[in-house]
């Protein structure tokens, strides 16, 4: 075998399940910033750990949760350097991938907002730094709920049982992009199948990014792109 190269070895670190979510925890710790700022008025949707904690513990719960979050990053950075299964500075190229990922998603959503009526790019009513909280929420919970844990399982466990891999894969992206889409109307947006359409799609790009480029890349993709549509395209 040949030696592997930093391409190859970006690609492999990137893709490794346990890299991926000590790489997507900086965006967990911001957005639990966010939620501490606001008091909880940034939560996602299916952020079901912040539900429990503020019901249960409040403000102080919350607090040492981030606390836990930021000794358990900073633990597993270590650990995965010393081994050298992990190179802390490819958050960077993911990021600048993710970004090229999530601005040519964002540029096609928002050139369809132009031609089908009724779709709604966000909350205008938010201030700036909420909208960027809210969107790196839904960049973790919504890819850790729809794509890790939803499309990841489904798959796995059908293509178990059937032994038919791909009907696993096509079930489980089927399931997770319709409840992805509907969980966006838990609130007060209105059902609109223009809406239900162009998300569900998303999810479908969503679930490519997960399968093909691993956890790390999808959530950082997710984030990025609703800054781009709910922050940077609504206020500059």
């Amino acid at each position: 075998m040949g030696q592997e190269t930093k391409l190859d070895q970006y690609f492999r670190q990137s893709r490794d399940p346990l890299n991926s979510l000590v790489l997507t925890l900086p965006i967990l710790l911001l957005y639990q910033v966010g939620l501490l700022l606001s008091g909880g008025g940034t939560k996602n949707g299916v952020d079901f750990i912040t539900e429990f904690l503020l019901n249960n513990w409040g403000m102080t719960g919350m607090m040492a949760f981030n606390g836990g979050l930021f000794v358990t990053l900073v633990l597993a950075v270590i650990v995965l350097k010393k081994e050298k299964r992990l190179e802390p500075g490819i958050v960077f190229p993911i990021i600048v991938e993710s970004t090229i990922y999530a601005l040519t998603m964002g540029s096609l959503i928002l050139l369809l907002m132009r031609y089908i009526p009724g779709l709604n790019a966000g909350p205008n009513s938010l201030g700036v730094l909420d909208r960027i909280f809210i969107s790196l929420g839904a960049g973790f919970h919504e890819e850790l709920v729809f794509r890790l844990v939803l499309f990841g399982g489904l798959s796995w466990a059908i293509g178990r049982l059937s032994d038919k891999r791909e009907v696993g894969v096509v079930i489980g992206l089927v399931v997770s992009c319709i409840l992805f889409s509907l969980v966006h109307y838990i609130g007060p947006e209105s059902f609109a199948m223009g809406t239900f359409v162009y998300r569900a799609l998303a999810g479908a790009v969503l679930v490519g990014l997960y399968a093909w480029r691993g956890f790390a890349v999808a959530v950082y993709t997710h984030a990025i792109y609703d800054v781009y549509v709910l922050v940077w395209k609504q206020v500059f």
